[in-house]
């Protein structure tokens, strides 16, 4: 049975993709795409249907859903003053990629302060940072929502009112 392929998960568990984020296990089905048949892992997200090689999702392209105190340790990180970014658009790319690659929640909170106050700062964000933020903000919202078991516009509400609390603990130092 192919099922057994998927050694981290089953089916109906969230997950959270590196790329597409968050995203439910629906089925894990051999199928031909690309000319190629293997096994694939079916994921619904949000937005799309995804289709990943069994092998990666056995990887590091599929983490599980943060534990609630790890959502927990994320908003403490939204709350505190933000830190300042690199003045060049290079600098701000890189670590955006390194929490790309590193997409534990308390490390993402740390990027949407500091990218948010940046914004606030400076007035503007380059368009490859823009769209970080929003992919990552809509990531990390979906992934609190389904940890939390809130919906999305309560968590989204609720990152608001954190990310606004970071910003008057910086205006207060």
């Amino acid at each position: 049975m192919i099922i057994s392929e998927l050694k981290a998960y089953d089916l109906g568990d969230w997950v959270v993709h590196r790329n597409h984020g968050i995203g439910k296990i629906e089925s894990i089905e051999r199928k031909r795409l690309g000319g190629q048949e293997n096994v694939y892992c079916k994921i619904q997200t949000p937005d799309s249907m995804i289709w990943l090689p069994i092998k990666k999702a056995n990887s590091n392209w599929l983490r599980p859903v943060a534990a609630p105190a790890k959502i927990k340790q994320a908003q403490e990180v939204l709350k505190s003053a933000p830190q300042p970014l690199p003045d060049n658009l290079n600098g701000r790319k890189s670590w955006i990629n390194k929490v790309n690659s590193n997409d534990k929640p308390e490390v993402i909170a740390e990027l949407l302060r500091d990218l948010r106050a940046f914004k606030k700062e400076k007035k503007t964000l380059a368009q490859a940072e823009e769209a970080a933020l929003r992919h990552f903000t809509d990531c990390f919202v979906a992934e609190w929502a389904v940890s939390m078991d809130i919906t999305m516009d309560e968590a989204s509400q609720k990152f608001e009112k954190l990310i606004e609390i970071g910003h008057q603990n910086h205006l207060a130092v």
